[in-house]
């Protein structure tokens, strides 16, 4: 009787020891999510009153690949205003040079799936300004390793051999390890929420084939009416101290 209880609780242990690795996946990958599910959504109601569609930036993108991230880099970069674009124009009439220090970041990308595009290359460098230093919770963890969709463009006179994300709003996509996505929280509202968060891998490749196919696609997105209240709050307190100050 004694031996067969010794038996039945060697064979628990060891049911329990195989069924730990699985455990402690099952929590990473839900702790993950979590953490995503509930962003820090940083908003500038002075800068970021428009936002740029996604269905837009998407359809004029030159590539869109899944890859893998190799490394990745923060570097501070300084850009000049090149003769016939606007920001040159408005630097011109006010007579000062257009000259910005920003902080950029790069990662390099092994290319595991193509979605729309060609591309030989098996490795790339991506590349995206860092708009808001402060909060990162847009920008992923992004650790070698992680899986993600990056929605680029080839820039101009910038380095070479290197894409950019094609839009300032960043449309990149975590891949999950059950082959589901979702939005970086840096520009997803309700709406993008319940058509892209957690669908299949599969499902975000039909979707920009459909959006390919769109014609008249509009620039921006509609502005969320809280926006727009919180950027006349600031537009009134900037106007209140320019009086006071006269």
């Amino acid at each position: 009787m004694k031996k067969r209880i010794k038996i039945g609780i060697l064979i628990l242990c060891i049911f329990l020891l195989l069924l730990l690795p699985y455990m402690l996946i099952k929590f990473k990958n839900t702790h993950t999510t979590i953490q995503y599910e509930k962003p820090k959504i940083y908003i500038d109601p002075m800068s970021s009153v428009r936002f740029l569609n996604f269905e837009f930036c998407a359809k004029y993108s030159e590539l869109i690949i899944v890859g893998k991230v190799i490394k990745k880099e923060q570097v501070e970069e300084t850009i000049t205003a090149q003769p016939g674009t606007n920001e040159y124009g408005v630097a011109k009439a006010a007579g000062i040079p257009f000259v910005k220090i920003l902080p950029r970041l790069y990662v390099t990308v092994e290319v595991e799936k193509v979605l729309k595009g060609k591309l030989d290359e098996k490795q790339i460098d991506v590349g995206f300004v860092v708009f808001d230093p402060q909060n990162h919770s847009d920008l992923f963890a992004m650790n070698p390793g992680e899986k993600f969709v990056f929605v680029l463009t080839k820039g101009k006179n910038t380095r070479p051999n290197t894409w950019y994300v094609n839009c300032p709003n960043r449309f990149i996509f975590k891949v999950n390890s059950n082959n589901t996505v979702y939005p970086a929280c840096w520009w997803y509202d309700e709406r993008y929420k319940r058509k892209y968060f957690n669908i299949t891998l599969d499902q975000l490749s039909e979707e920009f084939k459909r959006i390919d196919k769109l014609e008249n696609v509009p620039m921006y997105d509609d502005v969320p009416k809280e926006v727009w209240e919180k950027y006349y709050e600031a537009e009134s307190e900037s106007q209140t101290k320019s009086s006071s100050e006269k």
